[in-house]
């Protein structure tokens, strides 16, 4: 079963989480968002989609979460234009491929996804997410980039993923059967 989570920002990103029928994480990808220069590159979204995750997994998606994003008081009109971009081609991408999905807002994943966190921001993301590993590996390590920083837009695509598998398996804390 493959669970994706995508972040839809141009600094965002795309994760899949590959769990075996015994219900063991297998394998973990993260892509991050396909632009060239300061668009979105749109054969590269449907071929992440389509090619890489399925094509890796040699499954079908289960079921995805792209954050719903909504404007908010003292953001430049120019980002909201291009994240709201992003979410409205994530989303067609996805109907377009039939895959199961829901559009929950950052305070519902978060909810789910980091409760018991202090905080829930990009640094108890990527805590919870590295309390994960997939063969031998953290999955905070998929969070940092070539020079080692946090890149946050990853750290919340795999949160956005394991939300998936959640709402999917019915549960209501990541400590239960993910």
């Amino acid at each position: 079963m493959v669970y994706v989570g995508i972040d839809s920002g141009k600094q965002g990103a795309v994760a899949a989480l590959r769990y075996g029928l015994t219900g063991v994480l297998e394998s973990a990808h993260v892509y991050d968002a396909p632009v060239l220069g300061k668009v979105y590159d749109l054969l590269e979204m449907v071929r992440i989609l389509r090619s890489e995750i399925v094509e890796d997994a040699g499954e079908q998606i289960t079921f995805a979460s792209l954050e719903s994003v909504h404007s908010m008081p003292g953001q430049g009109v120019a980002s909201m234009f291009s994240q709201g971009e992003g979410y409205g081609l994530w989303k067609m991408c996805l109907v377009a491929h039939g895959i199961s999905h829901e559009l929950p807002s950052p305070q519902r994943w978060k909810k789910y996804v980091l409760a018991g966190c202090a905080q829930k921001d990009k640094l108890a993301a990527y805590a919870v997410i590295s309390r994960y590993a997939v063969q031998g590996s953290s999955l905070g390590s998929l969070c940092k980039g070539p020079r080692g920083a946090l890149l946050d837009g990853r750290a919340d695509a795999l949160c956005l993923a394991l939300y998936s598998r959640m709402i999917s398996c019915g549960s209501t804390s990541v400590d239960g059967p993910l």
